[in-house]
């Protein structure tokens, strides 16, 4: 925090102490080094708030985050379904071959209706 005093040394500090004891005298001087050390730590004490209150609002956001990302990873998106029906229906139709005139045409039925497993415990996943 106060880094400019790890670059001073001792005959700079012991030169700032006498130039503040001329200035302030000696029963001014114990008054503002108590009160100079009160504002420092008024103002650690407002930093640390500070910067608690910002790591929680972080961690807020990082939850937040966390159940949205869950939420629409579980939750089929209407969106893409849509979407999908869109494309489906502006794929053009194949046409089938030419086919002669009273030529017998064949049906093909596909029945592909498989059961999906729910998977939405997590002692089905393993």
């Amino acid at each position: 925090m106060l880094l400019f005093l790890e670059s001073i040394g001792t005959g700079e500090l012991l030169l700032i102490l006498v130039v503040a004891l001329m200035v302030f005298g000696p029963r001014k001087l114990p008054e503002l080094a108590k009160t100079l050390g009160k504002s420092v730590n008024d103002f650690r004490r407002a930093s640390d708030d500070f910067k608690r209150t910002w790591e929680r609002e972080v961690e807020t956001e990082r939850v937040e985050e966390r159940a949205r990302i869950d939420r629409a990873l579980h939750e089929p998106d209407e969106r893409d379904e849509q979407a999908s029906i869109e494309e489906r229906a502006i794929m053009p139709i194949e046409q089938p071959a030419a086919v002669a005139r009273g030529a017998e045409i064949e049906t093909v039925t596909i029945n592909n209706q498989q059961e999906a497993p729910d998977l939405s415990r997590k002692s089905d996943w393993l």
